[in-house]
């Protein structure tokens, strides 16, 4: 009886043994499959992430040749040679013409064939579909695997180059696939899979031939090819070995050896929970570094290509502010030669100081537009915003029409700031034209105000928070069509529109924010669609300061000096020197900078004053006084200029000028800095 008791006990225990057993295998087998799944999504995922940040070398190129389009072979060979030290895998970069010639290559090392034979890639049989592909589609195309010339497997990407809808070539990348997935995959082996890479023709290009067993087929995106990435464990995980002699003392513990195995079982799962949740939280802090990384190119590429396009309209205003000014100062001289010689009383002297004042807004446009495109130093000086607002308000009325009303609502006591009057009539302008164009041809209301506020709390406007204080607000109201939730966060952006393509397509908000951001201030814009827009502009609130009365010395001294005046346009010259004769010099004009020259070297002590234009053909007017200095060092210069640019006194004193003169330059001005530089005066 014991003895069939204790064969039923042991007997009941190895029955329990052999379900727990079985239990835990299946348990075991579970738990790797989930690993396994886990490990090869990861390989997955890191696999894609990995190739495409290489590929952002190409993109690298592409960038170069949108801001430089002419970039020399050794540019080229500089930029490729850095972008190759960052990218291993690369084994070289290229580019092709707008007729997809190949015209530069690095490295030229095992690349002769290309470099010797240049290749128009669009009627290559081989590769003129992809290229077509490419440029038809304006993105990136992927050639191979295929085997490379230098030897290997490789791939090839070729990203097309757009300015605008301007085709500029092709930037080109071999990469060595081999080194791109051993690189991206590398520690995969040691996490216990092995991998595979086909193409959807099942030909297989990178790990082992056949895979058996348990596998897992994904499907991997590269550019715009397809491949799958197949993959199984390395190894299968064995149960515990539990014991089959089981005793007396074996079998009484065996409920014991259930409550442990269950207690293990849980332990195991628990730490399964944490391992998957830890590798997730890596797997997504590594998609946001890459993401960041992405949008941090992007926006590199942007700020490059918006300071390509600055250079370009700081060059051309600059061009147009030379000869506007100088019509001005033809305009603005002979029109106070004409005043000077009406007759008093007569409604001619109207006509002629209208035209005056008109010269002095011309001047100040043109100013506007250096400090703009330029941008140009400004000084800054304690104001008052109102009367700047009303005078935008005068500007903007003259050429809207009748159907737009507007409200000002402001007081002089309100609005005092320290800032740049110019820069604050820009951002009046473009709130009230931008309510205006929001109005539409049916016409409506616009509201301006003008107001001091005080903040206890930073206040939110856009990218950034004021901290407390106080500061004056200019409030632009408007009751037009509104603006749309989706083109609220792009409004800031340069050259972004929402009246469509070719309409009033500039800087608009973008420059206001940056004139505010320079006065320490914010924008902030609300906005309902269908119901309006309100613009908030903070400027810190200065103290108020008592209106000084304009001098009244606005009398012209003159004198009896000898001044040579050195001017390519001839009616400036004439201008001028009648300007200057009526004040009793003696004048000499001078249409050709090296005539001038000559007067000077035939008779050192003729003149003692020269005025020189900065720009003219066959020598500058800097030149022009380093070699009278040479000749005379004591023989006093006043350089003119009608650019308009910031000059300071140490430049002036490098140059070897006494003097600065902006044109156009009104007579007192010209007559007061003459006599100062004769007198000796700073």
């Amino acid at each position: 009886m014991k003895n069939f008791l204790l064969l039923a006990i042991a007997c009941v225990g190895v029955t329990a043994l052999f379900f727990i057993d079985a239990w835990l295998l299946k348990d075991v087998e579970r738990k790797h499959q989930e690993d396994f799944l886990i490990m090869s999504e990861t390989a997955r995922i890191r696999l894609e992430n990995s190739i495409q940040s290489r590929f952002n070398a190409v993109s690298a190129l592409e960038a170069l040749f949108i801001i430089h389009p002419r970039t020399k072979p050794e540019e080229f060979a500089r930029f490729a040679q850095s972008l190759l030290e960052k990218n291993p895998p690369v084994r070289a970069l290229q580019y092709a013409d707008s007729q997809t010639q190949v015209t530069y290559v690095y490295p030229p090392k095992g690349n002769e064939i290309t470099i010797t034979k240049p290749m128009v890639l669009i009627t290559d049989p081989k590769r003129g579909p992809f290229t077509r592909k490419a440029i038809e589609a304006k993105k990136p195309s992927l050639q191979g695997p295929f085997s490379l010339r230098q030897g290997g497997m490789g791939v090839v990407v070729r990203t097309p180059i757009f300015d605008g809808d301007k085709f500029l070539g092709l930037a080109i990348g071999v990469y060595d696939l081999p080194a791109l997935i051993k690189e991206a995959v590398c520690e995969e082996r040691h996490a216990g899979i092995i991998m595979q890479l086909a193409d959807l023709n099942d030909h297989v290009f990178s790990g082992p031939e056949q895979l058996s067993g348990r596998i897992y087929r994904q499907i991997v995106r590269v550019l715009d090819q397809t491949w799958v990435m197949t993959s199984m464990p390395m190894e299968a995980k064995k149960p515990p070995q539990l014991p089959r002699a089981l005793t007396w003392i074996f079998g009484l513990a065996g409920l014991t050896a259930i409550i442990m195995a269950i207690s293990l079982s849980r332990r195991q799962t628990a730490r399964l929970e944490q391992t998957v949740k830890m590798r997730t939280k890596e797997l997504e802090e590594a998609n946001l570094a890459l993401a960041r990384d992405l949008e941090e190119i992007q926006r590199m590429e942007k700020q490059l290509l918006h300071a390509h396009r600055m250079r370009s309209i700081g060059t051309l205003s600059g061009g147009i502010a030379h000869e506007f000014n100088n019509l001005l100062s033809i305009i603005l001289g002979n029109t106070e030669l004409a005043l000077e010689d009406a007759p008093e009383n007569r409604e001619s002297r109207m006509f002629l100081q209208d035209v005056i004042a008109a010269c002095a807004r011309g001047k100040k446009v043109v100013q506007q537009i250096m400090r703009f495109s330029r941008k140009t130093p400004s000084g800054k000086t304690r104001l008052n915003v109102g009367p700047i607002t009303t005078q935008a308000l005068k500007l903007i009325r003259g050429t809207i029409g009748k159907g737009v009303e507007f409200r000002p609502r402001y007081s002089p006591e309100d609005g005092w700031i320290l800032g740049d009057p110019q820069e604050i009539q820009q951002v009046v302008v473009q709130l009230i034209t931008n309510s205006v164009q929001a109005l539409g041809s049916a016409g409506g209301l616009v509201d301006v105000r003008i107001y001091t506020k005080e903040l206890f709390t930073p206040l939110r406007v856009f990218g950034q928070d004021l901290p407390p204080g106080k500061y004056v607000c200019i409030e632009v109201q408007d009751n037009g069509h509104g603006i749309a939730p989706q083109a609220m966060e792009r409004i800031f952006e340069p050259y972004f529109t929402t009246r469509g393509f070719g309409r009033n397509l500039g800087m608009g908000l973008s420059v206001v924010q940056g004139i505010l951001l320079g006065h320490g201030g914010g924008i902030r814009i609300e906005s309902e669609e269908g119901r309006g827009t309100r613009a908030l502009c903070f400027f810190p609130a200065a103290e108020a300061v008592e209106q000084e009365e304009a001098a009244n010395g606005d009398v012209i001294a003159g004198g009896t000096e000898s001044i040579l005046f050195v001017d390519d346009e001839e009616s400036i010259a004439r201008t001028n020197k009648i300007r200057l004769e009526r004040l009793g010099y003696s004048v000499t004009e001078a249409l050709d900078p090296a005539k001038a020259l000559a007067m000077v070297e035939e008779d050192p002590l003729r003149f003692d004053l020269v005025i020189t234009d900065l720009t003219m053909p066959g020598m500058k007017g800097d030149r022009l006084i380093r070699l009278i200095r040479k000749i005379r060092p004591d023989l006093k210069c006043i350089l003119c200029s009608g650019y308009n640019d910031a000059v300071s006194d140490e430049a002036i004193e490098e140059i070897g000028a006494s003097a600065w003169l902006s044109k156009p330059a009104k007579g007192l001005d010209l007559a007061r800095i003459v006599r100062k530089t004769l007198d000796g005066v700073t």
